[in-house]
């Protein structure tokens, strides 16, 4: 049987998440295993233990190094989050990480790995374990000099010289370094990368450092005996009858990646563009955290942080999921919310252009909310409910079911071992 380790700092959070559904979907057919710098113990899963002096260092230098930049250094641009911050030394000596390793590896999956592993790492790990090396791209940092998201920017399509996202202009190539540190280990690493849409393809495709005859795309598992459609008539004390609900929510709306100030404007145009009786009809529900200074003209209310089975619950009860996300490789609700059978109004970004069509949703311009805001009026308003939730449950399950997907990531993997 193949044996795969994955490596990632964390399963927490949308990448997080993302690293247990492709571990599931690869325990499908070999033996694969999580190694974590902390994160929830699950199934398949090491988390290496604070008892391990070690590591402690390892994590609380991880720790207060991350809390300084993003609390008081005043050298990175938030909306970068440039959290790579050094490909010259190893955050952590290879040699004590592989003896948590449950065996020798045929394949390493490399996934979120900030202030965990970098390049160098990486390189030295395949050269005591042999095993093969595949960059699973949840976001940017693979590609660029530090930063995890590259907005307008395109220096990662050449070197990353004179980087925006440091304030400082005498360290502006600091990036530069640590892209050519990438790039020497890169070279002697055996590698793939693969994506999770057609908009980060495109960014390997542009990239400088990695190959794009060494990329795939698969899209992210959504399990559809999990993820279904049915019927939620109420929610939180509110009911849906006579009702149109709009759903908005991310692990945090303060984000700025996530578009909250273009969200407020398409619903502030929503709610200017509809008849008094249609205005309402409409309640918006919130999922995540509490945006900052959020004012809707509409009916809101926040629900919070959701598990699984409420957030499943949400998708039903809701009308459309309203996605803001202006900077982003998924988000994976989009996946979610189709595969519950809710039409997703979307920005032209991320997984966006590929899981959205005209019978399951609307795609706009990215950061045009008038254009967002006639989506969501479109699908809300158009006498076609059942429809749109019928294409969309349909779509996701054609396109990302599980034995699709595992299929796609059992021949992806096949490719890569050596007879």
């Amino acid at each position: 049987m193949i044996k795969i380790i994955n490596i990632s700092t964390t399963n927490r959070g949308g990448a997080g998440n993302a690293v247990d559904r492709i571990n599931n979907i690869l325990n499908q057919f070999s033996d694969s295993w999580v190694i974590l710098l902390a994160g929830k113990k699950k199934a398949k899963t090491v988390i290496i233990p604070n008892f391990d002096f070690y590591f402690i260092i390892i994590k609380l230098k991880r720790y207060l190094t991350h809390f300084y930049h993003r609390f008081f250094s005043r050298k990175y641009i938030k909306k970068y989050n440039y959290y790579n911050y050094n490909e010259f030394n190893n955050y952590i000596i290879s040699n004590k990480l592989i003896k948590y390793f449950s065996f020798s590896p045929d394949i390493i999956i490399v996934h979120y790995t900030s202030h965990f592993i970098n390049f160098k790492t990486i390189y030295e790990l395949q050269k005591l374990t042999g095993a093969f090396i595949l960059f699973n791209m949840l976001d940017t940092a693979f590609l660029t000099g530090g930063c995890h998201y590259s907005w307008d920017c395109i220096g990662y399509t050449k070197s990353c010289k004179k980087c925006p996202a440091l304030t400082r202009k005498s360290e502006t190539n600091y990036s530069l370094v640590n892209f050519r540190e990438k790039l020497k280990y890169l070279k002697k690493i055996d590698y793939a990368i693969n994506v999770s849409s057609s908009w980060a393809l495109d960014q390997v495709k542009m990239s400088s450092l990695f190959d794009i005859k060494k990329a795939s795309l698969i899209f992210y598992p959504i399990d559809e005996k999990i993820y279904k459609s049915k019927k939620i008539d109420s929610l939180i004390g509110i009911s849906s009858f006579n009702k149109k609900i709009i759903l908005v929510g991310s692990q945090d709306l303060n984000d700025e990646r996530k578009g909250g100030e273009y969200l407020v404007k398409s619903l502030d145009y929503t709610y200017e563009s509809l008849s008094e009786n249609r205005r309402s009809e409409v309640i918006v529900l919130i999922a995540g955290t509490k945006p900052k200074k959020f004012k809707c003209k509409f009916s809101y209310y926040f629900c919070g942080h959701l598990n699984t089975n409420e957030l499943i619950d949400a998708y039903n009860f809701a009308d459309v999921f309203l996605c803001s996300s202006i900077e982003d490789n998924g988000p994976m609700m989009i996946n979610e919310s189709l595969m519950c059978g809710t039409p997703v109004v979307s920005f032209d970004v991320g997984i966006s252009g590929d899981l959205i069509n005209k019978s399951n949703g609307f795609i706009a311009e990215n950061k045009n909310s008038i254009e967002l805001s006639k989506g969501v009026i479109h699908v809300l308003f158009n006498n076609k409910t059942n429809s749109f939730s019928k294409a969309s449950r349909e779509f996701a399950l054609k396109n990302y079911n599980n034995e699709k997907i595992k299929n796609d990531w059992k021949k992806l993997i096949y490719n890569f071992i050596k007879t």
